[in-house]
């Protein structure tokens, strides 16, 4: 007698998302007979994106991770929107958030955060150990204590940690795992702070030297073209030709960035289109700059710099503060320059007007000695 198939009682779905990707959901009856389309926060993306297959299957491995929870909880009774599940362990919540990431930078970011907080909290510690004396204890112990490399965090990345503990109990919030983020509810000088920005850039004037060189590089050209159009490193080195289009004799870019998965469209000028490479024949689906290692960019960046007397700590990345600080300079107003850089919150973007600023002030300092 052949068995009947065992009926599913969970179900992935995907949503079609405008960029061409999709946005995966649970779909299932709770135990009060409530239907639940459950947001997992997982994007596949486009079949044709750099390295789609390997990114879609990690996506759907989460989300299946996440399915299989959800079966457990029905045939067992306990699932219900908005129940509590304040007894599950600490290190099991951040194994399931760490799970519905796919960007690497931000998973390390995750990890570190996790490591610190089973030092601090213990592998048996739960959700119902999190209360505002916690967090406070935690903040302490990421401001105060060393690291696993035997010294202190920096400012910058023990906020950055902080904040991935708040996501993380956001997230456990939105689910209905806990009643409360408590970290919300501690006051400012309890939190980790990154201190005033230093951000390097390169002046107006040392960028005109830098132009001066009229670099043939890929990479050096890659650097330039940045310096005129605020891409990150990750979006020019995934840049191809396809995303590129000229409409009236203006080219622009049209793309889905990597680190937050929004479009851009990034009007090119033509002091950034001339460091685009020569075509020729090449397809759509062609790499633009025949760059592969950040590592390799700051070595030639470097370089090229101090044969124009430029001396300053420079990485790829100051390409795209080299942007923002001379749009804000040349009297670009700040929301343009945010939605240029594809900044989904503009305070963000006021970093560089306060650069700026400051800049001001020291140049108008000048004049007192005189």
């Amino acid at each position: 007698m052949r068995k009947k198939p065992i009926k599913e009682v969970v179900y992935i779905r995907a949503r079609q998302l405008r960029s061409g990707g999709q946005s995966l959901y649970l779909d299932y009856t709770n135990n009060r007979g409530k239907r639940v389309y459950e947001n997992l926060r997982l994007y596949l993306v486009p079949d044709d994106a750099p390295n789609a297959a390997g990114t879609n299957a990690n996506t759907m491995r989460a989300a299946e991770a996440i399915k299989a929870e959800r079966v457990m909880e029905l045939l067992s009774g306990k699932v219900d929107v908005g129940m509590r599940r304040s007894d599950m362990l600490l290190a099991d919540v951040h194994r399931q958030w760490v799970a519905t990431h796919t960007i690497a930078n931000t998973i390390k970011c995750h990890n570190l955060m996790g490591k610190w907080l089973m030092r601090y909290a213990g592998e048996r510690a739960t959700l119902r150990d999190i209360d505002r004396e916690f967090c406070v204890g935690f903040s302490e112990e990421l401001r105060t204590e060393k690291g696993f490399k035997g010294k202190p965090l920096n400012n910058s990345t023990a906020r950055t940690l902080w904040q991935c503990f708040v996501a993380m109990l956001s997230w456990a919030f939105r689910k209905g795992w806990i009643s409360e983020n408590p970290c919300l509810r501690l006051e400012h000088n309890e939190k980790p702070h990154a201190g005033e920005s230093t951000r390097e850039f390169l002046t107006i004037e040392e960028l005109r030297r830098f132009v001066a060189l009229e670099p043939t590089d890929h990479y050096l050209r890659a650097y330039l073209f940045g310096c005129f159009c605020g891409l990150r490193w990750g979006d020019i080195k995934a840049l191809r030709w396809g995303d590129i289009s000229v409409n009236d004799g203006r080219a622009s870019i049209r793309k889905i960035m990597e680190k937050t998965k929004k479009e851009v469209v990034v009007p090119l000028s033509e002091s950034a289109a001339r460091w685009l490479p020569q075509r020729d024949m090449e397809g759509d689906d062609v790499q633009v700059f025949k760059i592969k290692e950040p590592a390799v960019a700051q070595v030639k960046v470097r370089s090229a710099a101090a044969k124009v007397g430029i001396t300053k700590h420079l990485t790829f990345h100051t390409s795209r503060h080299t942007f923002a600080t001379t749009l804000l300079t040349r009297g670009a107003d700040l929301y343009t320059t945010s939605k240029l850089l594809g900044h989904t919150n503009i305070k963000t973007t006021q970093v560089y007007a306060r650069i700026v600023d400051n800049k001001k002030r020291e140049a108008v300092d000048l004049l007192d000695g005189i």
